[in-house]
């Protein structure tokens, strides 16, 4: 069964606060990075990804939740080693923001594996045999 836009109220508070908090984390972290490095071509097609999959996000497609996790832990690694980096040149107010990010990623993975977000994704996921079920028998016969 697909998750709809019009089904959004139902969702319980911890599905939208992770999937709120993915979306604001991503995004800081995209500005950031783009300030840091000045390097518009990469962000885009990092931000196109993102794009891509918060539509499925938003569609509770469990795969896209595993991805968003996954994602979520490579930020936090990169953004982890980059706060180390900017405590050791003694750029302390960048180090503040990047642990600022890692705190929303925090929450947003944390949001994101807990039992009822994942029971309401799992839900909403159509598994193969619900897309047996769905397309229903095939008369090929005419």
């Amino acid at each position: 069964m697909a998750f709809n836009l019009s089904q959004w109220r139902t969702m319980p508070v911890t599905v939208a606060a992770g999937v709120g908090l993915w979306a604001a984390s991503w995004l800081w972290f995209l500005v950031y990075i783009y300030l840091l490095v000045q390097d518009a071509d990469w962000v885009s097609r990092l931000a196109i990804a993102l794009v891509l999959l918060s539509i499925f996000l938003v569609r509770a497609s469990n795969w896209a939740r595993m991805i968003a996790l996954m994602s979520n832990a490579m930020a936090i690694l990169f953004l982890i080693f980059l706060a180390v980096t900017l405590f050791n040149t003694r750029n302390a107010a960048g180090a503040w923001v990047v642990i600022g990010n890692l705190a929303a990623f925090g929450l947003s993975t944390y949001c994101l594996v807990l039992p009822a977000t994942v029971d309401f994704f799992r839900k909403h996921s159509a598994s193969g045999s619900d897309q047996a079920q769905d397309n229903g028998p095939r008369n090929t016969s005419t």
